[in-house]
């Protein structure tokens, strides 16, 4: 019994500390994948509730990987449509047409091929090509509320924030169709 009383039992303050710094350690590496796993969940419900972004968002990125060039007219950000020139005869013009992102194919003589719509609902399109062969896209959506959470939300300008929704590419030329000119 006496031997007990006597030995230094316990944990020193720095074995405490180095314990303390590895738990800490640990639980801000959880609250990281907590944080991107929640990310990826919005993105996904996103993805869901509206899948036709994720159809514009495609077909973009498949139109502009088969270009060999792009129309850069104005520096900075372009409002205006977007014209995608490939290996093809055809060019291809992305625009917005009231309330809707069109794609439209044009052959040599400049006559209409195919017109579709990719996206309805869009409030503004931008693009701007931020270094050579490099374009980023930004789509503006008007994104439809629960009437009971909007009835909720007493500050305008709050509730116009949560009824638009922006949505952000980045997309490179790669020149070919199928996108293999890396």
């Amino acid at each position: 019994m006496r031997a007990l009383k006597d030995s230094n039992a316990g944990f020193s303050i720095l074995e405490l500390v180095v314990a303390m710094s590895l738990v800490l350690i640990a639980v801000l590496a959880a609250c990281q994948l907590i944080v991107e796993s929640m990310s990826i969940i919005e993105s996904t419900g996103r993805s869901l509730r509206d899948p036709s972004t994720g159809l514009a968002s495609a077909s973009l990125r498949r139109d502009i990987h088969e270009a060999a060039s792009v129309s850069s007219a104005v520096p900075g950000w372009s409002y205006g449509p977007m014209t995608l020139w490939s290996q093809w005869p055809e060019t291809v013009i992305i625009e917005k047409v009231d309330d809707s992102l069109v794609r439209v194919v044009r052959d040599t003589s400049n006559q209409e091929i195919e017109r579709r719509v990719l996206v309805r609902g869009i409030r503004s399109w931008r693009w701007i090509v931020v270094a050579p062969g490099l374009i980023d896209c930004e789509l503006t959506f008007k994104v439809h509320l629960n009437p009971v959470t909007a009835s909720l939300v007493k500050d305008p300008e709050r509730l116009a924030r949560m009824q638009t929704r922006v949505e952000r590419f980045r997309f490179a030329l790669r020149g070919q169709a199928g996108g293999n000119k890396w």
